[in-house]
């Protein structure tokens, strides 16, 4: 689809989906649709691990790799209604206040037209630009506006988003449940009491001073490892 628009001439927009109820189901289908007026001159993504301390005995400055943070994509982009920058089909016509309630009802929350039906945030976003595409739900939104009419009618708005890509950074519960079952390191005479001690700590995720000296265990996630 991007190729087709550059091949045509037309202008690729950052464009945000959801689903009319605010649900997490495919939002990428979603009829809600929000397209800036001018793209975001820079696009901030980052990337987190998570890490663990490995506090058995023998660590020292060592960390086990846990989980992955959800990813977290940044940009600024303008609203504005000078007439300086032609509008866009979904925004003629439409005041720079229109435009700031269109955009957080796509990404923010949906208000119900049902007195009677409560508010309902979005749980989940679509957002592309290009081949740069993301789900994600909405972490902060600061709309500075910057222009007035001689009315106070907002003429230009500057908007500062954050995003957090929607990932389960929790453990694994297969995994957990397999840790049960997994084979316990090789027997020591000289341990054999406080191994067995150790094993059932680490598989009831508990910190064991029963360690034997020579090894370490990362239990967070479910896995067992020596290091």
């Amino acid at each position: 689809m991007s190729e087709q628009k550059a091949n045509s001439g037309i202008l690729e927009l950052l464009e945000f989906k959801s689903n009319a109820d605010g649900n997490a189901k495919e939002p990428e289908k979603g009829q809600d649709v929000f397209r800036v007026m001018i793209n975001p001159d820079t696009i901030s993504h980052t990337v987190k691990l998570l890490t663990t301390e490995n506090s058995s005995a023998g660590s020292i400055n060592k960390g086990d790799a846990y989980s992955c943070y959800p990813e977290t994509i940044s940009f600024t982009f303008y609203l504005d209604g000078t007439n300086v920058v032609p509008p866009t089909p979904n925004h003629e016509g439409k005041s720079v206040d229109e435009m700031v309630k269109d955009f957080l009802k796509t990404v923010y929350k949906k208000i119900a037209s049902d007195e009677n039906n409560p508010n309902k945030p979005v749980e989940a976003t679509y957002i592309k630009y290009g081949k740069l595409e993301w789900t994600a739900r909405t972490n902060t939104i600061t709309i500075e506006r910057t222009l007035f009419d001689r009315s106070g009618n907002t003429l230009r708005a500057k908007v500062t988003c954050t995003f957090e890509t929607i990932k389960d950074n929790k453990p694994n519960q297969n995994n957990k449940k397999k840790s049960k079952t997994s084979k316990t390191p090789a027997k020591d005479d000289n341990l054999c009491d406080c191994a067995q001690k150790c094993a059932d700590a680490r598989n009831n995720n508990q910190d064991s001073l029963y360690t034997p000296a020579d090894a370490n265990y990362s239990t967070i996630d479910g896995r067992e490892i020596k290091v």
